[in-house]
């Protein structure tokens, strides 16, 4: 972990010092994580034919939508972009589904999906996984996704909907890093953590959020005995601060101001 903690402080200290309003997602050890995911045919078709006595449809494109993950990573939702190839056969029922991801805003994520395809009350599903990056590959994303492509009445695949993980050990999804990073005390942050440097947008005595450009605005709890004193700071500074996990929220904590 070492080596990925020389690349991440680099990093941000390159941009601190060119003055770039940038957010960074980090992780080490393993942390569950579940998303949901609808995304609607932008450009994709969908053609049938027929081989050995079976009728085949074949769905090739792009589909367009939103990923939602749940606390708390709610900070890498956003545009997502599904490019597949879908190969169904709607004799036997059967089918699989080969494709890509990758976020659209600030491309926080992307790697690859693969399934197999089946029919469950009337409407084609999916049952697969997916294997991306998160933030320049800071952390990885591993995981079980079930969709559902839904068609209409030409049997043309409109849209994919879906969830990445259950929170279950049947379907579970996980963001990983390095393990054994360091030997942390009970409640101790540390499986995903956040680094953000840009302007302060809002502050209450329980949170503050920072604004990084492109990457939106980014918010973390303000715990008492955990995070340190707000006092001094107000709207529109510029700032660079450090989250970590505790106690399942995204909490402060470091807080410093920048020139």
């Amino acid at each position: 972990m070492r080596h990925k903690t020389l690349i991440a402080t680099a990093t941000v200290g390159a941009l601190v010092a060119t003055g770039i309003a940038t957010a960074t997602f980090k992780a080490s050890g393993i942390s569950p994580a579940t998303a949901t995911f609808t995304a609607a045919g932008d450009n994709a078709r969908t053609t049938t034919c027929v081989g050995s006595g079976s009728t085949y449809r074949i769905t090739t494109g792009r589909f367009n939508g939103k990923l939602d993950f749940a606390s708390p990573n709610d900070d890498l939702d956003g545009d997502l972009s599904l490019s597949v190839r879908a190969v169904y056969n709607t004799t036997t029922k059967l089918g699989w589904l080969e494709g890509t991801f990758r976020s659209k805003n600030d491309r926080r994520q992307g790697g690859t999906l693969r399934g197999v395809l089946g029919e469950s009350g009337g409407q084609v599903t999916m049952s697969g996984f997916a294997q991306g990056s998160v933030d320049r590959r800071y952390a990885r994303l591993l995981g079980g996704v079930a969709a559902t492509l839904k068609t209409d009445a030409s049997g043309a695949v409109t849209s994919i909907d879906g969830t990445l993980g259950q929170g279950t050990i049947a379907l579970p999804a996980v963001i990983v890093g390095t393990p054994c990073t360091g030997n942390n005390r009970p409640g101790e942050p540390t499986p995903v953590k956040l680094f953000v440097n840009g302007t302060i947008t809002a502050l209450a005595a329980d949170s503050i959020t920072v604004t990084a450009g492109p990457s939106g605005p980014q918010t973390c709890a303000i715990v008492q005995d955990v995070s340190p004193s707000s006092a001094g700071y107000a709207l529109n500074q510029h700032v660079e601060m450090s989250c970590g996990i505790v106690n399942t929220r995204m909490t402060l904590l470091k807080l410093k101001r920048l020139k």
